[in-house]
């Protein structure tokens, strides 16, 4: 015993040596942290949010693309999206909803502690036996309202060839605020909208066959009519005796066509030819279109009726009053005057008219060297006194103002009329100064198109109300010029094409300077004879965003946002897409996001992205829109 207890300490210092050398054991490893992996599961068809869907992930050690064994996480994604945590590693992920095909996900190389984002498109099962649904909306293409009523029919293509397979399977009536939807057959189709004075708009060209899957839904299928071209309206009058107001049976109309609208008849192109019968009735139906008319009678005066215009399928009434030949020895009175411009120039060539109260024209001369005209051989009664610039030739511009009346600058019906008595004497009228025209110059680009063969153009002219005064060419090398304007404020549009071949290729329509609607286009203020230049337009192909999109919803955890698709500077033809985002992190790319826990107290944004179907346009993206979401 005594031995031990001597050998004992001996023994302590020997092992306080020995660890000495080895140092302190190391620290027990701990496992690696997870990585986190996020996303949606959204409908392959309709790219809304499967609420309820099953997401497993599974090892994938040799990175084969098949699990190794039972789950090693999973998740439900209540509200369409999910957040779990995974081990670090080669994995492969699965996701499962009712009524849809499973989706694997390709080899996952997940890093510890690092975030991983998917988006998991399930497509719906289609056992050829089931039902979808299509949905839509028609509207007119250039008031972008609604068709009420449109015809909607919807044709099998199963060989996607795009054109009908036979009957229509399915029809239906757009509703009054042009919405409307179809229960069909999984299959694929054609949809062809129609309306009695639209021309029919088809699915095809311009999209892929509509493919409708069992159970699937397809939305927003947006159909632009655009308007047939009217045809023919009806015309009708009565020709009676001025001084009677007694109808004149027999009498002769001729109508003829006035595209320039200048009120007089071109007697080398009449359109119509007819008499009146015995009420002295006379009609005729006439293509939709300006017009003016001429009728006469034997002892009687001919008489003209100024511009009127034909629409399609309306009923105008045209009538015309006579005057009585006047008996010889009566010469009739004269209307004398000077016509001048605004600087007091006199003004040669410048037809004078006198009107009668009847709206018919009883006389016309031009202008002398020196300004001055006579209108001679008036029988008694009152005029109106109008002064009219000589039509320019095709391509040209009038230089001074058109349909100028005396002591007025309105219309005939409310001009201040020159009465006569019929007997040889001669009025003389104050000085008529007749303002002239302005003139806007410019030039219009565009981007080049390899292989274009030719290009065309127009620029449109507006005044301010709205309405279209004038429209020129574009020539070769860009360049227009536009004239005939009265003093006042302008918006100037332009639009072109490149063609190769037979293909055009447009671009987007845009008023001076860089606006893409009346209301925003910049107003230009023309003086007397003034010629604005540098008016230029360059044209585009880019899709721009003229004003950002619009989060609607409350902004509260649980509730579902909505995105306006904002403005664009082309509205019609364009598909959209949305990307909903928190932070730099993605969260969705519906047009709806339904709010998270994890968004509270969180600014969540979301951009719109602009595409053409056809290619021609390019792809914009508008500024994001932020909404916070409270706690």
């Amino acid at each position: 015993m005594k031995l031990r207890s001597a050998l004992l300490p001996t023994l302590i210092a020997l092992l306080a040596s020995l660890l000495a050398v080895l140092g302190p054991l190391p620290p027990a490893v701990a496992d690696p942290a997870p990585a986190q992996v996020t996303g949606t599961v959204i409908d392959a068809v309709t790219s809304d949010l499967l609420a309820g869907a099953h997401v497993a992930f599974y090892a994938d050690v040799d990175e084969n693309g098949m699990p190794d064994g039972a789950a090693i996480a999973s998740t439900v994604a209540t509200d369409g999206s999910f957040d779990v945590f995974v081990p670090a590693g080669s994995v492969v992920g699965i996701a499962e909803a009712e009524g849809y095909e499973p989706r694997q996900t390709e080899v996952l190389h997940l890093v510890s502690a690092e975030e991983t984002i998917l988006q998991l498109d399930l497509t719906p099962i289609d056992d050829g036996t089931g039902t979808g649904t299509v949905s839509g909306f028609a509207a007119d293409a250039l008031a972008n309202t609604p068709l009420a009523g449109a015809a909607v029919s919807i044709y099998a293509d199963a060989d996607v060839d795009g054109q009908p397979d036979g009957a229509a399977v399915a029809t239906t009536s757009a509703a009054v605020n042009g919405t409307w939807e179809l229960t069909v057959p999984a299959g694929k189709y054609v949809i062809q909208v129609a309306h009695p004075t639209y021309e029919t708009w088809s699915s095809y060209p311009g999209r892929a066959p509509v493919t409708v899957t069992s159970g699937g839904s397809i939305t927003n299928v947006e159909a632009y009519l655009q308007r047939v071209p009217p045809t023919t309206g009806h015309v009708s009058g009565h020709v009676t005796d001025q001084d009677t107001a007694a109808g004149i049976a027999g009498a002769t109309v001729v109508v003829y066509k006035d595209d320039d609208g200048n009120g007089f008849p071109d007697e080398a192109n009449p359109v119509a030819l007819t008499t009146t019968d015995a009420e002295a009735l006379w009609a005729s139906t006439l293509p939709v279109g300006s017009y003016v008319a001429s009728a006469s009678a034997e002892d009687y005066d001919s008489g003209v009726h100024g511009t009127f215009t034909v629409t399609a399928g309306g009923e105008l009434t045209v009538d015309f009053a006579l005057e009585p030949t006047t008996p010889p020895g009566e010469l009739g009175s004269t209307i004398a005057g000077l016509l001048t411009d605004t600087a007091g120039t006199p003004l040669g060539g410048i037809e004078v008219c006198a009107w009668t109260a009847s709206d018919t024209i009883q006389a016309c001369v031009d202008t002398d060297a020196d300004g001055r005209y006579a209108l001679a051989g008036l029988p008694a009664g009152s005029y109106r006194i109008c002064y009219n610039d000589r039509l320019p030739a095709p391509g040209e511009w009038a230089t001074y103002e058109m349909l100028r009346w005396y002591l007025d600058k309105g219309s005939r019906p409310f001009v201040t009329p020159v009465v006569v008595d019929g007997t040889v004497t001669t009025t003389t009228l104050s000085t008529v100064r007749l303002r002239k025209l302005a003139r806007i110059k410019g030039v219009v680009g565009a981007p080049a198109l390899v292989g274009a063969t030719s290009a065309a153009g127009t620029v449109e002219v507006y005044d301010e109300d709205g309405e279209r005064v004038a429209v020129a060419p574009i020539s070769s090398n860009g360049a227009y010029e536009v004239g005939g304007l009265l003093p006042g404020a302008y918006r100037v549009k332009a639009s072109g094409s490149r063609f190769i071949g037979n293909d055009e290729y447009p671009y987007i329509r845009q008023f001076w300077s860089r606006r893409y609607s009346f209301a925003s286009a910049t107003p230009i203020a023309l003086g007397v004879g003034e010629v604005r230049t540098g008016i230029d337009i360059l044209l585009g192909r880019t899709l721009l965003a003229t004003a950002r999109p619009v989060i609607t919803g409350r902004r509260i955890v649980g509730a579902t946002l909505r995105a306006g698709r904002g403005t664009w500077n082309r509205q019609v033809g364009t598909t959209y897409t949305f990307t909903w985002r928190r932070g730099t992190r993605v969260l969705s790319h519906a047009a709806t996001y339904r709010v998270v826990r994890a968004d509270a107290g969180r600014a969540l944004t979301v951009t719109v992205t602009a595409k053409d179907p056809d290619g021609w346009l390019l792809s914009g993206s508008s500024a994001a829109t932020t909404g916070v979401i409270r706690q």
